[in-house]
């Protein structure tokens, strides 16, 4: 009896640490705005218009966000870094320490897109000196406008996370963005802003299905925005028609002959080719081949999407049936101009 007692106890301690040790993992990774490459969950992206609409309503003042209490004893003894931009979708995320106590340390990440935050331990790299390097290179899989603060987790699982940056050691935030994929996912980008004597156009103050609109919307959704790059972004005038981009965008981006995935590819308005010139956008470039996409690029896809594929020696292999003798220009536009 005693024995049968003892089971029926051994199972009820058994389903209550399940249940409790359960609700400690989960809180640590509990939103799919912010997972990261390498995470095993897969995210459903929401409508830009409508992270758009989130962003707008929610900031670090959000109901949303909980800062953590900070510990004023634990605060000073960690050097907190401010995360390295590694490249347009990497972080790394620092924090070194001599303490003689050994907690786990955690960068909390918040999105101002959706007011979701996650948690992502920092693993310690290196001893030297008696001092103990915690580092993490971690790459967004999604795009967005992120804070982020330094924590500890002093004993155990169970106890909750304690901030140990101050007030004025809240770092600058930072913005990711992440190359979207080939796909023509067009029409779900788009808005209708409005209409005049040549046609509809978006929010971006593109027409409808030319080659324009395409990259605006590319750039928008590589950026995580919903109309930061537009017809309007500059206060000295419209980008317009394709033609004008290199020398209107030059004002802000790089422009070389070298290709990268998250260009914007340009073509040099040739005659008896339309005067008013060409762009599409660059998914990615290895082995020596270039894939871009884009709308409106020649007699056969007229106003229509095309994936295209071409060597890097010669970009313009698919414009203008084969026949384009002009020079091709790649703007670096991965980083938004925040």
């Amino acid at each position: 009896m005693e024995k049968k007692n003892f089971k029926i106890f051994f199972a009820m301690v058994t389903v209550i640490m399940v249940v409790l040790f359960g609700s400690v993992f989960t809180s640590c990774s509990n939103d799919d705005d912010l997972l990261l490459a390498g995470d095993s969950q897969t995210e459903q992206v929401s409508p830009l218009v409508q992270d758009s609409l989130k962003a707008v309503t929610r900031g670090m003042t959000s109901s949303l966000y909980d800062d953590g209490t900070y510990d004023s004893y634990l605060g000073p003894k960690y050097t907190k870094y401010q995360a390295v931009h590694v490249s347009h979708d990497r972080y790394t995320f620092k924090v070194t320490t001599s303490y003689y106590f050994t907690y786990q340390i955690y960068v909390k990440l918040y999105s101002h897109k959706t007011g979701n935050t996650t948690f992502v331990e920092l693993p310690l790299v290196s001893t030297t000196g008696g001092v103990r390097t915690y580092q993490l290179t971690k790459q967004f899989i999604t795009p967005g406008y992120f804070s982020y603060r330094y924590m500890v987790r002093k004993n155990s699982l169970l106890d909750a996370l304690t901030r140990i940056q101050t007030d004025a050691e809240k770092f600058n935030d930072f913005r990711t963005s992440v190359v979207p994929s080939p796909g023509d996912n067009y029409t779900q980008l788009r808005v209708y802003a409005g209409t005049d004597g040549n046609g509809n156009y978006e929010q971006w103050h593109f027409y409808y299905n030319e080659c324009t609109s395409w990259v605006a919307a590319k750039v928008n959704e590589m950026w995580g925005t919903y109309d930061t790059f537009k017809n309007g972004m500059y206060a000295s005038g419209n980008l317009g028609n394709a033609s004008n981009w290199l020398s209107a965008l030059q004002q802000t981006f790089v422009a070389n002959t070298t290709p990268q995935a998250g260009d914007i590819i340009w073509f040099q308005p040739l005659s008896p080719l339309s005067s008013n010139g060409h762009v599409g956008f660059v998914h990615e470039v290895s082995n020596g081949y270039i894939v871009y996409t884009d709308y409106n690029g020649d007699s056969n896809h007229y106003h229509a999407y095309q994936y295209r594929i071409v060597p890097v020696n010669n970009p313009g292999a698919e414009y203008a049936a084969g026949n384009y003798q002009g020079y091709v220009r790649f703007i670096h536009v991965q980083e938004a101009p925040w």
